[in-house]
C-alpha cells in the first residue's frame, strides 16, 4: 500500500495555490443513478446519468488585496466569475494524479475567534462535472524554450479532453507560448494536441478539446518563451 500525507495535497484557483492558506480540503464526485426497473425485471436495474460534484476548502484568510490576492480572488469569485480548479490530492509532481473542474463559488463563510486566525472556509459547485487526469508539467519556472518530459497515460483514448494551466508568477518576460503535444511512443511524431492562449501575466485558463478527438498515449508541455525571466505554470490534462 501507498499512503500520501496530507501536506502533498494541492489546490490551485485561477492564478493561486490556495493550499498555501490551507487546513484542509475535501472533494467528491456524484453520479445520477437513473432507474430503468421495469415490471419484468426481478432486481432493480439502473444505469448512469450526469456526473456532479463538489469541492471545498478551509484555509488561513489573507487580507492582502493586491490584483492576485487570495482575498480579491474570493471576492471576485463570488460575483459570478469561474475559475478552472485543479486539485491534486497526492501532490502536484508529474504524473500525479489531478481532478480538474470549471469552479463556481457556491458559498463562502469567514470566521474569527479571539485566540485564533481568521478563517475562510469555500465551497465549490464545477460547471460540467469534474475530469479524472494527470500532471504534464510540475508547477516550476520555465526560463528558456524547451520542451518537457513525456508524461505515459498508459493508453491512447479517443474522446478528447480537458486542459488546465494555472500561472502562479510572470516576471521579466514578453511571454511565453505554451503548448500540449502529444505522441505514440513518447520519443518521436510529437504533435500540438493543445495551445493555451499567450501567457503574458498571471492567470489561468481552462481548454476543451472536442469529443471523439483522439488523444495518443504520451504527452508533454513545450514552452516557446521570448524575452528573459520567468514563468512559473502548472499543467494538467484529463481524457475524456
Amino acid at each position: 500500500m501507498a499512503f500520501t500525507p496530507g501536506t502533498d495535497s494541492r489546490y490551485f484557483v485561477g492564478p493561486m495555490r490556495f493550499s498555501v492558506f490551507g487546513k484542509s480540503l475535501s472533494a467528491d464526485v456524484t453520479v445520477n443513478q437513473l432507474d430503468t426497473s421495469s415490471v419484468e425485471n426481478k432486481a432493480q436495474v439502473f444505469i448512469n446519468g450526469q456526473r456532479n460534484g463538489s469541492a471545498s476548502i478551509g484555509m488561513m484568510l489573507d487580507t492582502t488585496s493586491t490584483t492576485t490576492s487570495q482575498f480579491t480572488t474570493l471576492n471576485t469569485w463570488s460575483g459570478g466569475a469561474q475559475n478552472p480548479i485543479t486539485i491534486a490530492l497526492e501532490g502536484a509532481t508529474i504524473a500525479a494524479p489531478t481532478w480538474l473542474m470549471l469552479g463556481n463559488q457556491s458559498s463562502v463563510s469567514y470566521g474569527s475567534a479571539v485566540g485564533d486566525l481568521v478563517m475562510a472556509d469555500v465551497s465549490v459547485q464545477p460547471d460540467g462535472g469534474v475530469d479524472w487526469g494527470q500532471v504534464v508539467v510540475a508547477e516550476t519556472a520555465a526560463t528558456a524554450d524547451a520542451n518537457g518530459a513525456a508524461v505515459d497515460g498508459a493508453a491512447a483514448s479517443a474522446n478528447g479532453g480537458v486542459a488546465h494551466i494555472h500561472s502562479t508568477a510572470f516576471s521579466g518576460l514578453t511571454n511565453n507560448i505554451v503548448v500540449i503535444q502529444h505522441s505514440v511512443d513518447g520519443a518521436t511524431l510529437w504533435d500540438t494536441l493543445v495551445t493555451f492562449a499567450t501567457v503574458t501575466a498571471v492567470g489561468s485558463e481552462r481548454v476543451t478539446v472536442a469529443a471523439g478527438t483522439t488523444v495518443r498515449r504520451y504527452l508533454r508541455v513545450v514552452d516557446d518563451v521570448t524575452g528573459v525571466g520567468s514563468h512559473t505554470r502548472f499543467v494538467s490534462f484529463a481524457r475524456r
